[in-house]
C-alpha cells in the first residue's frame, strides 16, 4: 500500500473519531478475490482501489466517503463481493433497454460517456442503495482518463465528473468530511 493512501486511511479514522464515529474496518478482501472478480468484469481496477479492498472490505454500511452530486451525499463502502452484483445487474450492456439511458451531448460532462449505465463502470461507493453510486470508469471519452470517478445521481438522473483517480477521490472526500462531516453524515449538530 502507498504512503498517500495509508495517510489518507488515516486521516479518514482522525476525522470520524473525533465526530463521535467508529472506524470499523472488515476483514480485508484477498488479491486473489479482486482478480476474480476483475477477469469476470474485463477491466483492471486501479491500484490504490484495490489496496483499500483489502485494507478493508467493506465500510459495514457505515459511511466513509463523501460526494458532491447534486448535494454532498455520504456514502458506505460496499465489499467488492456487493459491488460486483450491483455492477453484475446492468450486464449485459448491449441489452436494448439501454437506449433509454443515453444522454445527449449538452446533459454531459465531455470526459464522460452519454449514458447513465455503462459495463465499464463499477461502483465502489454508494447511498440510499446505489441511487447515489461512485463509480470507477473505465471507458471514458477521449477527453477523459481511464480510471477517473465519476458518481450517477438518480432523480433527477446524472452522471457527474469528481476526480482523475481513486486517491484523488479519497483525498476530496476526506476534504469534505474535514470541513462539513456533521452537515454531511447528518450528525446531531448540538
Amino acid at each position: 500500500m502507498k504512503s498517500e493512501l495509508k495517510s489518507e486511511i488515516n486521516r479518514l479514522h482522525r476525522v470520524l473519531e473525533s465526530n463521535g464515529l467508529e472506524f470499523k474496518l472488515s476483514e480485508g478482501a484477498s488479491a486473489d478475490s479482486i482478480t476474480k472478480i476483475e477477469t469476470k468484469i474485463g477491466f483492471t481496477l486501479d491500484a490504490n482501489l484495490k489496496d483499500f479492498w483489502q485494507f478493508s472490505n467493506g465500510s459495514n454500511f457505515e459511511y466513509w466517503f463523501a460526494v458532491f452530486s447534486d448535494e454532498p451525499t455520504p456514502c458506505n463502502f460496499p465489499s467488492i463481493e456487493y459491488a460486483f452484483e450491483e455492477w453484475s445487474a446492468y450486464v449485459p450492456y448491449d441489452n436494448p433497454v439501454y437506449e433509454e439511458y443515453k444522454l445527449a451531448e449538452d446533459e454531459r460532462d465531455e470526459r464522460i460517456q452519454p449514458t447513465l449505465i455503462h459495463e465499464f463502470w463499477f461502483p465502489f461507493a454508494e447511498f440510499n442503495g446505489f441511487s447515489t453510486s461512485v463509480r470507477f470508469d473505465a471507458n471514458p471519452t477521449n477527453k477523459g482518463t481511464y480510471g477517473q470517478i465519476i458518481v450517477y445521481q438518480h432523480d433527477p438522473d446524472g452522471i457527474h465528473y469528481v476526480a482523475n483517480n481513486f486517491l484523488e477521490f479519497f483525498r476530496k472526500s476526506n476534504d469534505s468530511l474535514e470541513a462539513n462531516i456533521r452537515e454531511i453524515f447528518l450528525l446531531d449538530l448540538e
